[in-house]
Parts: structure tokens; sequence; C-alpha cells
């Protein structure tokens, strides 16, 4: 008819949790030679075997375009009460390698303000770091089991568990002076609530490039 134009069928939303949950059901556990094991032992990294998982074959979306798919890091980002709420995913190559993509660390959609990828069970003493090699490499330096808030900005609005009564902010050591600049303002936040102290690597660079050096 004429005047009249008919409408496009609609497109299938996608509800973000019921991604969550099917990626979820594709992870397997870290094991012995996988390619998130030689990842982190490339980086003279202890696996957290409990915390992260491998997707065997994780897509690569730059925008609309899928560049393929890949082994990947996937770690659970949790809100400050513990649920899950999104997925931080490293692509790797089989050989435990980054990926050669534009992004190869990604974070999904739904991070909650407060919360981080959780890396020990809540405890009295713990740390808090930006990125996930980070806090493995500060407990591999200082023993203290640390959780990662991912970058800059979540550090600085972090919210420690319950549980914990004393908190060291591993902050990273930048030319540009914005990690030492947010893990002080974190400090400066929770200073009247428990025990926090700032800790920083000797030389530019954050805890990982220091293990990585070491080694």
């Amino acid at each position: 008819m004429c005047g009249i134009i008919s409408a496009a069928p609609e497109k299938k939303k996608v509800v973000p949790m019921d991604r969550l949950r099917r990626i979820a059901d594709e992870l397997v556990p870290v094991t012995e030679g996988d390619p998130v094991n030689k990842y982190l032992q490339g980086r003279n990294l202890k696996t957290p075997i409990k915390y992260l998982r491998l997707h065997p074959r994780m897509p690569y979306w730059d925008g609309r375009t899928l560049l393929g798919t890949y082994p990947a890091m996937v770690a659970a980002y949790r809100d400050p009460e513990g649920r899950v709420s999104t997925f931080h995913v490293t692509y790797l190559t089989s050989d435990g390698r980054k990926a050669d993509v534009p992004s190869p660390k990604k974070v999904m959609s739904g991070m909650a303000a407060g919360g981080a990828i959780h890396l020990s069970d809540p405890c009295a003493v713990m740390g808090i770091a930006e990125g996930i090699e980070t806090a493995i490499a500060a407990r591999v330096l200082h023993g203290v089991p640390t959780w990662a808030a991912v970058n800059a900005t979540a550090l600085s609005n972090f919210e420690p568990p319950a549980e914990c009564k004393r908190l060291v902010v591993f902050g990273d050591n930048d030319k540009s002076f914005t990690g030492q600049k947010v893990a002080y303002e974190l400090a400066h936040r929770l200073r009247d609530r428990l025990e926090v102290v700032v800790q920083l690597p000797a030389e530019p660079g954050d805890f990982a490039d220091e293990v990585s050096n070491a080694g």
C-alpha cells in the first residue's frame, strides 16, 4: 500500500546474564600445560587454579566483525557482595602468548562499581592491585592473598569485603603517577574503616614486571 513501510524484523535481544551463563558453561579448569598455565608460567607466576578458568575457543569480536576464536584466560569479576557481574577475558595463543588481536584483554559489559576479581577467599589480611598478573605477582613477592580490580579507576572505587581488617594496596609505579594517585586515594578513603598500607614497586612498572624481570 502507498505510504506504508513495512517494519524491519526486530533483532533478537541478547540478555547479558544469559550470555554470562553460556560462557560459564563453556569454561574448563586450568591444568598443567594448557594455554593459561603456560601464559602465567611465562611470566614467572603461579596459576591460582581455583579462581581462573580456560575457555578453549573464545570468540573475538572487533565491533561487529568476528576475527576468530582463541583460547582465553577467563576470570569472574564480582560485585562487592560477591556476585558475578561479568568476566575479564585475556585472549591467548595455544603456546601461552597474548593473542595478536587489537585488545588481548577485555572486560565484558556489566562491571559493577566497587568489585574485583577474587583470586583468594576473603580474609583478614589481603591485598588489592590493578591487573590479574600484578595481583598474582604481589602474592608471590609479599605472601599476601591479593585480588585484582582490573584498572586504575576500579581500584580507586574498590570496596573490601567485611572479612578484611588490613588491606595492602599494591599500586603501580607509573611514570604518569596514575597508579600511585589511585592507590593513595583508595587508602585515604578507607583509612577510618580498616588498617590500610600502600606498597609500590621500587622501579617504574608494576609488581608483575618485577617478578618477570627477576626471572
